[in-house]
């Protein structure tokens, strides 16, 4: 009488195999005893496939073969196991390619200039890595190697998403069948606290930016009331597509930032604060042109100043970080969704990073600053 107590490995035995009439569930005591059942199920479906009067004879140079093939395997009883992987990989694809080919016809393909330049980075990578493989015989082991010698658990995350794209770009093109990243759970990267500004901080940013650096009051303004990101707002290459004059419309209350600008090419409307209404005055605002009409180095050099000027150290993407963290300590949790809708980014993103991370009463001071 079996042990419930113990896990069993359970394999589910066609009809016919060893003379059962129907579906037979066998419990193995170990993994290993399960395989070597489930060998013995498709050694017996290969033989009712290949009665003995349709198998050929043998010659000296394929008992030569068969050796070589027992002294690479050890044991013939895997072969069936090799030749099913091989019919859904191997002979499934019908453009094989090597990996610095794949590479090349990837990164040919049109998309946003600012996602292309990183891509084009983490895809180099991966040639480098892998320079002398076969797309369709990539395996798990070595996309695992590739992502553990990432520098930082960022990189790998960002190298996971950058294999995802390229794996079903692969797929698509027949180069590949089997997609190594699916056994591989996507790294979750370095999950930090955001940093943020204080109201009196960013009360000093503004108010210096309007004083001595008006050209950046702008993009203080939206990046702290509206939470845009940078580079949805400053254009890193000429051709870019940033936010607009005619995208902020006053008159409805709304910022609108267009797929082609969204970091997520997906369109969102952000509502405009009544503080960003009242810091983007009728001296600021345009009817046409970018909100930002300088480049990335020009941006660069002068905010840099502007924050000496201010005395305030700005940590990475703080203006974007202090607009969510104070518009959910102004609202609380029942506003994640919404802040996740505003900023363009999943509800969990919202809730993993701002919620709970300042008192209640600071969202009112934060939004109440005015000149």
């Amino acid at each position: 009488m079996k042990d419930w107590t113990k896990r069993y490995h359970r394999v589910i035995a066609p009809v016919g195999f060893e003379g059962a009439t129907k579906r037979k569930a066998h419990y193995c005591d170990s993994k290993s005893a399960a395989q070597a059942l489930r060998t013995r199920i498709k050694r017996w479906k290969f033989e009712r496939k290949t009665p003995p009067a349709a198998i050929i004879a043998i010659t000296e140079e394929d008992q030569s073969w068969i050796g070589y093939l027992k002294k690479r395997l050890r044991s013939l009883e895997e072969l069936p196991t090799i030749l099913d992987h091989y019919d859904r990989t191997a002979r499934a694809v019908t453009s094989p390619m090597q990996v610095p080919k794949l590479c090349t016809l990837f990164l040919e393909q049109p998309r946003k200039r600012r996602w292309q330049s990183e891509l084009r980075h983490l895809v180099r990578s991966f040639e480098m890595a892998c320079f002398h493989e076969w797309v369709h015989e990539l395996t798990p082991a070595q996309i695992r190697s590739f992502l553990d010698s990432s520098a930082s658990a960022t990189q790998a995350r960002n190298r996971y998403r950058a294999l995802s794209v390229l794996f079903k770009f692969a797929r698509e093109r027949r180069a590949m069948v089997l997609d190594p990243l699916a056994e591989i759970k996507r790294p979750r990267g370095n999950m930090t606290t955001p940093g943020i500004l204080t109201v009196q901080e960013l009360g000093s940013l503004l108010r210096t930016a309007q004083a001595a650096f008006p050209e950046l009051l702008p993009y203080v303004a939206i990046a702290a009331f509206a939470g845009l990101r940078r580079r949805e707002l400053i254009a890193k290459f000429s051709e870019e597509a940033v936010l607009q004059w005619s995208d902020v419309m006053f008159d409805k209350r709304l910022i609108l930032v267009r797929p082609e600008v969204a970091k997520t090419s997906r369109r969102r409307f952000v509502p405009i604060e009544p503080a960003l209404e009242h810091w983007l005055d009728e001296s600021l605002r345009k009817t046409e042109g970018a909100v930002m009409p300088h480049g990335e180095s020009w941006f660069k050099a002068r905010f840099a100043k502007l924050c000496e000027a201010a005395k305030v150290d700005l940590p990475h993407n703080a203006l974007r970080h202090s607009f969510a963290s104070y518009y959910l300590a102004r609202t609380g949790e029942q506003g994640v969704g919404r802040c996740a809708v505003i900023l363009g980014n999943t509800e969990g993103v919202a809730r993993t990073h701002y919620i709970e991370s300042l008192m209640p009463g600071d969202g009112d001071a934060y939004f109440g600053l005015r000149r």
